[in-house]
């Protein structure tokens, strides 16, 4: 009931080193509901609030940890996908696809196939 005030307090750069306004706010919202006999209710609220953010911290590594494997697979793309992006793209400038190849003929930069050689740029100019 009181997190909305509790949040708004703490986003309003008033503290030092993070002590200050939100703890005050809590100490005055949620001190009539420390039960008797638990001490000061000041410094029981106060302690919590010092308490609890580091381990909330803690908390939100440990579950983005665990489910940054599931992420990175669904937002990664596979081999497969960039192979057929790669080739979905080689048949939108015009080359011909890998499996429209004869075997040994190789698709050029300028989308032509030429037949592979292996003996070098001196076998093709006779």
């Amino acid at each position: 009931m009181y997190s909305p005030l509790i949040t708004f307090v703490q986003v309003i750069p008033a503290t030092i080193s993070g002590l200050g306004a939100a703890q005050g706010v809590m100490v005055a919202l949620f001190a009539a509901h420390v039960p008797a006999g638990h001490g000061d209710p000041a410094a029981v609220i106060v302690a919590y609030s010092t308490v609890i953010g580091p381990l909330m911290m803690l908390m939100r590594l440990i579950i983005g940890y665990s489910f940054m494997a599931a992420v990175t697979r669904e937002v990664m793309p596979t081999a497969e996908d960039i192979e057929a992006a790669q080739a979905d793209e080689d048949l939108a400038e015009g080359a011909p696809a890998p499996s429209e190849l004869a075997p040994g003929e190789v698709a050029s930069a300028s989308g032509n196939a030429g037949t592979e050689s292996t003996e070098g740029p001196a076998a093709t100019t006779r």
